[in-house]
């Protein structure tokens, strides 16, 4: 919503493409873009952001920056969010912490396992290796069949992060197969609060992240870029906890 916004209004013709990054760089020279916007790329796409930036094509990243380029980013405190989860868990009672998460290809999921590792360092809590499960797709259905084994066995934790929505419900979905209760057999926490989170039972305690400010801001900051301009190479957002009815206390 905040990239339509900020188009709208620096009154910029804008065209939304979904299409493996790997080929921008051509896509780039084909309609004769001013400047681009990648959102979410994967470590990976350093090669091709660096192809683009070659044509002098500005470019900002969501999140960002990605690490071996040199264009600037937005992103939000993903190590602060998720260590803001786990500081509420265990102030909730909770010790035996889990997380759901993707693998670390993505900024965004690299730092927030980053950041769960870190506070549960900070708390002194012991790390299960078989309780982070990470996967290499944003598929729910690999999720759950990743989760099963896990869920269902007698030594589960009670409470796991998800590090994003998606994830979370996946997480939901199979826990109810399972006859779980959230909270009462498992708290679960997620990032990212879009509005589904508030109207599911039961609310779900998430990280929110300024999704439209990031946005705009990005807009704000290829805008800049394209006139000539320079710009901050990193901008963090803050993030929030919104407490709701997913966690329960085991004090």
């Amino acid at each position: 919503r905040g990239v339509r916004e900020a188009c709208a209004e620096f009154m910029l013709e804008v065209h939304f493409r979904s299409a493996p990054f790997h080929t921008y760089d051509a896509l780039v020279r084909e309609t004769g873009v001013h400047g681009l916007l990648l959102v979410r790329p994967d470590y990976a796409d350093a090669d091709t952001i660096a192809r683009i930036r070659a044509d002098n094509v500005p470019v900002v990243t969501l999140p960002g920056p990605l690490e071996g380029t040199d264009a600037p980013g937005i992103a939000v405190d993903n190590m602060g969010g998720i260590a803001s989860a786990v500081d509420h868990l265990v102030e909730m009672g909770h010790r035996q912490i889990g997380l759901v998460g993707m693998t670390s290809t993505l900024p965004d999921h690299f730092e927030r396992l980053q950041g769960f590792l870190g506070a549960m360092a900070a708390h002194g809590l012991a790390i299960r290796p078989e309780w982070l499960r990470l996967d290499h797709e944003p598929n729910p259905t690999r999720y759950a069949d990743s989760l099963r084994g896990w869920l269902a066995s007698g030594e589960r934790p009670t409470a796991v992060v998800a590090s994003d929505f998606h994830m979370a419900l996946a997480l939901l979905h199979h826990l109810r197969e399972l006859r779980l209760s959230v909270p009462e057999d498992v708290s679960v926490v997620t990032f990212d609060d879009p509005p589904a989170a508030a109207q599911i039972v039961p609310p779900l305690t998430a990280i929110r992240q300024p999704v439209p400010l990031i946005g705009h801001r990005a807009v704000e900051r290829l805008v800049e870029l394209t006139a000539g301009g320079k710009v901050a190479q990193k901008e963090r957002m803050s993030t929030r906890l919104i407490v709701r009815s997913s966690v329960r206390s085991v004090v």
